[in-house]
């Protein structure tokens, strides 16, 4: 069974959408009117929504178009920008230096895409980013050697390349409250860096190396309202024995587990 991914990022994305209004056909953005405006070639390629806020491209959607690194210039200069998906497109370093230019970015989705570390550490400059996502990203813990993002609150890197260290540059991270580390090479020696960041609710730990006792450690997040453990080797009796603790906080794991706490 797959696990649940406890960050729902369509939803993020709905929420955006209503912030912005639709550009019209005609339009064009940095350019000369007898051009085909930004606007238009980014629907061309399969922008599934591109806006604007004041006559500057600020909303961008390209999740699964056919945006490459061919057309990356209609990103370049864009500083009014603050909504960008990528996701599942065929770019690779030579797109992402352009969008780490992009200063004034809030939601960024990069889900797998081709990116590597040699690039993603200029995401580091982004310190505006709320939403991050780069779920499925062959990204290594060289990715994150500088980043501080001080407004970050969801965090997704999941089926990425990290480990604890990376965990260990997020410590005492007073704002993110949404993280997926599910398929991700993290253990029980970062938990102690996870309990230091106290505005968690979500956090999705599936198919990681956590045990019972790095789990237990868990139980000072005060603010935790939703827990993945599914394929870990967290027991059903350390679930049931949290639960007991943490009546507030739904937990995905064991089935012996969910069936238990059906019946108390």
């Amino acid at each position: 069974m797959k696990p649940l991914r406890l960050i729902c990022f369509s939803s993020l994305v709905t929420a955006a959408m209503a912030w912005f209004p639709k550009i019209p056909a005609d339009d064009t953005i940095g350019g000369s009117n007898n051009r085909q405006s930004i606007s238009q070639q980014l629907i061309d390629l399969g922008a599934g929504n591109v806006r604007q806020i004041n006559g500057q491209l600020s909303y961008v959607h390209l999740k699964g178009s056919r945006f490459t690194d061919d057309a990356a210039d209609l990103l370049a200069g864009q500083r009014s920008l603050v909504f960008l998906s990528l996701a599942q497109t065929p770019i690779t370093d030579a797109t992402l230096r352009i969008v780490c230019d992009l200063g004034q970015l809030k939601w960024l989705f990069l889900d797998h895409t081709k990116i590597t570390d040699q690039a993603a550490v200029g995401l580091g400059k982004l310190s505006n980013l709320r939403t991050l996502s780069l779920a499925g990203c062959e990204l290594t813990d060289k990715t994150f050697s500088h980043v501080s993002w001080p407004r970050l609150h969801t965090l997704d890197l999941s089926e990425s390349r990290i480990s604890d260290t990376t965990v260990g540059r997020l410590s005492g991270h007073q704002t993110i409250q949404n993280l997926n580390l599910s398929q991700t090479g993290v253990t029980d020696r970062c938990m102690n860096d996870l309990v230091t960041m106290p505005k968690i609710t979500r956090l999705n730990l599936a198919g990681t190396k956590i045990t019972d006792a790095g789990f237990a450690k868990l139980k000072s997040l005060g603010n935790l309202r939703e827990l993945d453990v599914t394929g870990t080797q967290v027991t059903a009796s350390a679930i049931l024995g949290f639960s007991a603790q943490h009546p507030e906080c739904l937990i995905h794991g064991p089935k012996l587990a969910i069936d238990s706490l059906a019946h108390h």
